[in-house]
């Protein structure tokens, strides 16, 4: 059985901190846990 990946991409984050959003962000979620988050440059 192999990882199952999810990626959620394009949407505006907002990470709760204060911080500016981040538009065209990508959310890369692994076995049900969230593996990188940020702007489409920046997650591998």
């Amino acid at each position: 059985m192999g990882d199952d990946y999810t990626v959620l991409k394009g949407g505006k984050l907002i990470d709760g901190s204060g911080g500016e959003p981040i538009e065209n962000s990508v959310l890369v979620i692994k076995d049900s846990r969230i593996e990188d988050v940020g702007s489409e440059d920046a997650v591998r």
